[in-house]
């Protein structure tokens, strides 16, 4: 096989591995970036500024404990997150 071609064709590979993990990680975290606090496992959420691995086992618990959270302000009933961890994720988080 032609080095020209056996390299185009490792390129194309490439970036369809590289393409298929960006939709992954987009799907994980929503189209539009945001991590959805109703799906999220523990680890996607410790991932977030301010959260951290305490947090993040709260906020699953009081999911499984409450159900669904319907507004993302609702995050702010879960132990440790205050107006000020609130004001940080609030761009960053979703419910939908």
């Amino acid at each position: 096989m032609n080095p020209s071609v056996r390299n185009v064709i490792l390129l194309v590979v490439c970036f369809t591995i590289i393409g298929s993990t960006a939709s992954f990680a987009a799907a994980a975290r929503g189209l539009d970036g945001k991590v959805n606090i109703n799906s999220a496992s523990a680890d996607k959420l410790a991932a977030l500024p301010y959260v951290g691995e305490v947090l993040a086992k709260r906020i699953v618990d009081y999911r499984s404990e409450n159900g669904k959270f319907n507004k993302i302000e609702y995050l702010k009933n879960v132990k440790g997150i205050g107006v000020r961890v609130f004001e940080h994720l609030k761009e960053r988080i979703t419910v939908k």
